[in-house]
């Protein structure tokens, strides 16, 4: 088993720290005793699947690289291009070899044809470009966050207060689907795709790190909403809010919001 291998299973089996550490934070402060014990059960169902290398969520979702990709990168070349060299850890070719192994561990959740229901095996992952100096990441989501996740073409005039309420009311109308409490990565700017991209990379940022004064308005409004802990009511129904932010047209404003359930599966390559 190579070790991308282990990161993927590994990644299905224990949070990274900084999501623990913020599950961990949410029960100590939340106010609704019902919350309190959604937050009780996900600690406990996280040191079960910890100690017998069970998965964390039934749903063990689909892979998303995110890497540096620049032009004349092996995946824009073909598979010519890799004769007579030595793979690289994030060529797509590894990458998806090391998912159709890891996922013979762990549920298919990936059929052949949007329209057709055959289950797919291969599990294949999505490969997306990053900025120059990203460390190659990987994140793992299921059908529930990804459902909950969507792009807004916003009113290009909006100010940081109009566009954080537009922000905050998505986040609170799907919430409830996407087992609370959720952490939100945001794309702000640049072409539509981009902007989606962008606000998946943010779920990869360290959950630790001091919100930015746009990112705590934008989850105070969401958490007010008090739909709390697997919806059981509270204030923790948001745990962490990312920005991303990229130039963008004059007469457009996309934003891509990509959300995951508090069960934030990532790794590094």
């Amino acid at each position: 088993m190579t070790k991308l291998e282990e990161r993927i299973l590994r990644a299905n089996y224990e949070l990274p720290p900084d999501v623990s550490a913020a599950i961990r934070k949410a029960g100590q402060n939340e106010s609704s005793a019902r919350g309190r014990q959604f937050l009780k059960l996900i600690s406990e169902n996280m040191a079960i699947a910890k100690k017998k290398s069970f998965p964390l969520c039934q749903d063990t979702g689909i892979v998303s690289f995110h890497l540096p990709m620049p032009l004349g990168h092996a995946s824009r070349r073909g598979a010519g291009a890799q004769a007579g060299r030595q793979a690289r850890p994030s060529d797509p070719g590894v990458l998806k070899e090391a998912v159709r192994k890891a996922y013979r561990l762990l549920r298919d959740s990936q059929v052949k044809m949007p329209l057709a229901g055959k289950i797919d095996k291969r599990n294949l992952p999505s490969i997306n470009p990053a900025p120059a100096g990203f460390t190659p990441s990987f994140l793992i989501r299921g059908g529930g966050a990804m459902n909950c996740s969507g792009l807004i073409m916003a009113n290009p005039s909006s100010d940081k207060d109009s566009l954080s309420r537009v922000i905050a009311d998505f986040v609170i109308s799907k919430a409830p689907y996407c087992c609370p409490p959720v952490f939100v990565g945001l794309g702000i700017g640049g072409a539509p795709q981009d902007a989606l991209i962008t606000s998946e990379r943010m779920l990869l940022k360290d959950q630790r790190r001091a919100m930015s004064v746009m990112e705590k308005q934008i989850c105070a409004m969401i958490n007010k909403s008090g739909i709390g802990p697997g919806g059981w009511g509270g204030k923790n129904t948001a745990l962490c809010v990312r920005i991303g932010e990229l130039p963008r047209h004059i007469a457009t404003m996309s934003v891509g919001i990509s959300m995951s359930c508090w069960c934030l599966r990532k790794g590094n390559i």
